[in-house]
């Protein structure tokens, strides 16, 4: 998704049954998309392209909860 993937998210979400997203409106979504996209203040592991910000924490602890899958690869 590219820019406005919030209002994408909106349109994504009708498609799919995820229980607790009937009561989201867009402004959650931007809310949302939002706190995803904020700078954290340690910028130490960021690359040359993008700051690192929430969502690099989120997604690192994904992979670091699942790492054990990818042993046998």
């Amino acid at each position: 998704m590219g820019s406005g993937s919030d209002r994408a998210c909106n349109k994504w979400r009708r498609d799919y049954m995820i229980s607790g997203v009937d009561g989201l409106a867009l402004h959650h979504l931007y809310r949302a998309m939002a706190f995803l996209g904020e700078a954290l203040e340690d910028q130490s592991d960021a690359t040359p392209f993008a700051p690192r910000c929430t969502k690099d924490l989120i997604e690192e602890d994904i992979f670091l909860t699942h790492r054990d899958l990818f042993k046998g690869i």
